[in-house]
């Protein structure tokens, strides 16, 4: 007859069956277990862009921060960001020192960057991790025929990009992108409410990842909601050739600036800091208010108001948490993705007077920032 198993060996028994048992449901089960070796990482963007550099600037910091990555961030600059964090010691993660694409914003160059990264994963099998930047790389390496997982960052829409399979959540283990539902729609209310305009002008790249861009499929819904009408101007506005992206973009302007009474300024390569001046002219001119979806230093430069939807380095910073989260075994598909951004209301003073506006004293009392001759001066 056979003895009867001590307490302590049944105890071992049954929690290793118990063990196999929830295996598959435990977060970091299968082929999402928390990594050991250090996790090679590739970096794409479809071209240089002021959000991206803020973007992994926040990311690093993040994971210096953390512990993750040995040297704190240089420059706020996507390629120098970069080749400094591959030239230091490599922790939990290895940021590949040839693993850095850019498209520079060309169309043929976009396709054969994205041939040759799933030709390196497929073939020398060296990346671990994709960080996508914008809608052009998030949707080219979150639809490939790829295990590998990828972040996507900086996208106004990913859902309507089909980045993301609902609204809220990636329906994709191996793909994460952080979303914000609440930030356009919130800037449209509140520009609307300030200026209930019927002729909304709004400019986007003739192309998906462009409406996707410029939000373009949330500003058409709220349309017949708050009684507006949008009118754009669209065509290839995205180039290499920045100097022609902002030709044909001025050309928008000047063209819309005589049939609408308010411009949605949405994102463009050619939106840099120096040209936004010229960029908005023909609208202060006639009188007509303008409004910043995401152009930073916008305001400053002579935009009339944003709502900031998020602070492009604090959004780094909640993926950094969150590929924190995939280094532990969660997958990216399920790692925390809802940035809730907080409301940064600015105003150029310089521009109100120009157009002829005086803000309502309930606006002045809820700035974040004002700016009078190039200069912020805190409201709070």
């Amino acid at each position: 007859m056979s003895r009867p198993l001590p307490r302590f060996c049944r105890f071992l028994s049954l929690m290793a069956i118990l063990g196999a048992l929830l295996l598959p449901f435990a977060p970091g089960g299968g082929a999402w277990a928390a990594e050991t070796e250090p996790m090679r990482v590739l970096y794409l963007e479809g071209g240089p862009y002021t959000n991206y550099d803020g973007n992994l600037y926040g990311l690093l910091r993040g994971l210096y921060e953390a512990g993750i990555v040995a040297a704190p961030p240089g420059k706020k600059e996507s390629r120098a960001l970069w080749d400094n964090v591959a030239a230091s010691p490599a922790g939990r993660l290895r940021f590949l020192a040839d693993g850095y694409y850019s498209a520079n914003w060309d169309e043929a160059e976009r396709g054969r960057i994205r041939d040759a990264i799933l030709a390196r994963i497929r073939e020398k099998k060296d990346v671990d991790l994709i960080l996508a930047m914008g809608t052009w790389a998030g949707v080219d390496m979150a639809g490939a025929d790829i295990e590998t997982p990828v972040m996507v960052l900086s996208t106004s829409d990913p859902y309507a990009a089909g980045i993301i399979q609902s609204p809220l959540e990636s329906g994709r283990d191996r793909v994460y992108a952080m979303v914000d539902p609440e930030g356009l729609p919130r800037q449209i209310v509140f520009f609307h409410k300030l200026f209930p305009f019927k002729r909304l002008g709004v400019t986007f790249d003739d192309s998906p990842e462009g409406r996707t861009a410029a939000g373009l499929d949330m500003v058409e819904k709220l349309a017949p909601l708050l009684g507006y009408e949008v009118v754009s101007c669209s065509g290839r506005l995205d180039l290499p050739d920045i100097d022609e992206a902002y030709r044909r973009l001025l050309a928008c302007h000047r063209d819309l600036a005589d049939k609408v009474d308010a411009m949605y300024i949405t994102s463009s390569s050619a939106l840099e800091p120096g040209r936004i001046p010229a960029l908005i002219e023909p609208f202060i001119r006639r009188g007509i208010p303008t409004f910043a979806q995401n152009a930073e230093d916008g305001v400053r430069q002579g935009i009339l108001l944003d709502m900031a939807r998020n602070d492009p380095e604090e959004e780094g910073r909640f993926v950094a948490r969150a590929l924190i989260q995939i280094l532990n075994g969660t997958p990216p598909g399920r790692a925390a993705n809802l940035f809730e951004s907080g409301i940064a209301i600015s105003l150029n003073m310089d521009t109100a007077k120009a157009i002829g506006w005086a803000p309502p004293f309930s606006l002045l009392l809820s700035l974040d920032r004002v700016y009078r001759g190039g200069v912020a001066y805190p409201n709070r």
